[in-house]
């Protein structure tokens, strides 16, 4: 659909993601790999597997595209052999160098109860990811449909959203992070340390978003400008409404910081609708009505960017109530939990004096 009428464009997309999807294995092992090492720590040794497999691609690219002239097949070949070199470091590393794991490529078998937990959490976070994808491409069919510069708005959107990108996955770092730690502490029943989680999670979010914020606001004109030089006679144009695009953009950062990190913590808590309906409402529900009656004002190449502050500032108002929900449900349900833990403990205690006393009177017996 984005490709619109031209063919080219549609056969060399065509093969670039038939290989993509069909050799994908290292992509997801790849993932998979990472988040052992990160959870125990090791976040190092999963930048490097990331690196020497984003090393291989870069010189790989150029090999297969100009000497060996492959083209957009050499690309997607280059890209499939990086991932499962960042696999495979990752797995050796994991292997080798995590001490937080006792596991030997024999523990490799299938256990079907801990396969279902896994879903039972993972199908949303599973769906969140694809709705990213979603909403990239029905915001460009919706800024289609705009009665004045639709063009212009479609190729700026792309390239505000690829910029926006250094902003999303910072949140994604942060709430990575508030994830292990949380869910963590949750599960040894650390009520305390979930509350200091939560408090300074979304503070170190607040301020790392703040940071970038201030930078896009700060230097927006000449990283519009490096973004846009692929406009072509319209650079300029192009590059004007990038700069007004990352300036208002900019303003929604916090509130998404915010939200993806909440996110993380309903994740940690074993929640998986509530990420879900998050990510439904930020990417879809409400961003694309909005931006649909921008596109209608006068002026679509200023109001459009609007979308984004708005609908990231109502899903964040959102997210607060249920984090507010889920902790006292999580905390009041663990407070339980430690009550029946320490009536097990005493029960075992009282059992173990009992059998002491018993132990004692037949040896009494047996002296008399």
């Amino acid at each position: 659909m984005q490709a619109g009428d031209n063919e080219e464009v549609v056969k060399m997309g065509t093969d670039y993601l038939r290989i993509l999807c069909c050799f994908s294995l290292g992509q997801i092992g790849y993932t998979v790999t990472e988040r052992f090492l990160q959870s125990s720590g090791k976040t190092i040794l999963s930048t490097i597997s990331q690196i020497s497999g984003s090393i291989v691609n870069i010189v790989l690219d150029y090999i297969f595209i100009f000497p060996l002239q492959m083209g957009i097949v050499g690309a997607a070949w280059a890209t499939i052999i990086g991932q499962f070199v960042s696999f495979f470091v990752a797995l050796i590393v994991h292997y080798t160098k995590n001490k937080a794991f006792k596991s030997k490529f024999s523990d490799l078998i299938p256990h079907w109860s801990l396969i279902k937990e896994i879903y039972t959490v993972g199908w949303s976070a599973s769906i969140m990811q694809g709705l990213i994808s979603i909403m990239m491409l029905g915001a460009i069919l919706i800024l289609g449909f705009s009665h004045k510069d639709a063009e212009l708005l479609k190729g700026s959107f792309g390239i505000y959203y690829k910029i926006a990108q250094f902003a999303l996955f910072a949140c994604f770092g942060m709430s990575n992070g508030i994830i292990t730690i949380m869910s963590y502490n949750y599960g040894q029943h650390h009520e305390k340390r979930c509350k200091d989680c939560l408090k300074y999670g979304l503070i170190m979010t607040l301020i790392v978003t703040g940071v970038i914020t201030v930078i896009f606001e700060a230097l927006a004109g000449p990283i519009a400008f490096l973004f846009s030089l692929a406009g072509g006679s319209d650079t300029t144009a192009v590059t004007d409404v990038v700069v007004f695009a990352l300036r208002i953009g900019a303003l929604s950062f916090m509130f998404m910081g915010v939200t993806i990190s909440i996110q993380g913590m309903l994740q940690a808590f074993r929640y998986s609708v509530y990420p879900l309906i998050l990510s439904l409402l930020r990417l879809i529900v409400i961003v694309f009505p909005v931006l649909y009656l921008f596109t209608l004002t006068s002026n679509p190449t200023k109001a459009i960017w609007f979308a984004l502050p708005i609908t990231e500032a109502i899903t964040m108002v959102v997210a607060i109530f249920m984090i507010r929900k889920a902790f006292k449900e999580k905390i009041a349900q663990m407070d339980i939990e430690i009550e029946q833990i320490k009536e097990e403990k005493e029960e075992k205690e009282l059992e173990a004096q009992k059998k002491k006393l018993e132990a004692s009177k037949e040896s009494v017996e047996q002296t008399q």
